[in-house]
């Protein structure tokens, strides 16, 4: 919600306006926070002693991991995994932009159908683990989120499309929502 009305206030107004109005989304979560207090531990943290300590802590975690069998085939498929669809969403405004898209059209399509269709895409993501396994789920949700980046080849094709632009952008999200649940 914030992240459409930014859009669509920027669009009507300036992005300085924009960011005023979204900062009240934040109220919101402040005043409960102040309201409902610290919640009760069940345990309380250990507290470290010293920077020594401290390192230890933070690295302790990774040297357990490194010292699994095939840590790094884990670690080169996560890199692999993500890295297509984090470039390709580095990009998508660059490609909204010089399609001629709107604040008014990105907010709607991008952030407010988006936003359903990635909650979607968790539910189904949640459905698809527990019956199918890791394995077969994540190969599922590789292939959805490599078809959802043909998606976007589609869109910058077929040009400026808010029937495309909904589509592509519903169908990243929904594999996104799975990808992130697998």
């Amino acid at each position: 919600l914030a992240g459409s009305v930014a859009l669509i206030v920027a669009a009507r107004s300036d992005w300085t306006t924009a960011y005023i109005a979204v900062s009240f989304f934040g109220l919101f979560a402040v005043i409960t926070g102040l309201v409902m207090g610290e919640p009760a531990r069940g345990q309380e943290p250990k507290p470290l002693k010293g920077p020594v300590a401290a390192a230890i802590a933070y690295v302790s975690p990774l040297a357990e991991f490194f010292k699994r069998q095939g840590a790094l085939v884990v670690l080169l498929f996560v890199l692999v995994h993500k890295i297509g669809d984090t470039l390709a969403n580095l990009t998508l405004r660059l490609l909204f932009e010089d399609l001629g898209f709107t604040n008014d059209e990105l907010a709607i399509y991008d952030v407010g159908l988006g936003f359903w269709a990635l909650l979607a895409g968790i539910f189904v993501g949640g459905v698809l683990y527990a019956r199918l396994g890791m394995k077969r789920s994540v190969l599922i949700s590789l292939v959805l989120m490599a078809v959802s980046n043909l998606a976007f080849a589609g869109l910058a094709t077929v040009g400026h499309s808010t029937w495309a632009m909904a589509g592509a952008m519903g169908f990243e999200n929904f594999a996104s929502g799975i990808g992130g649940v697998c």
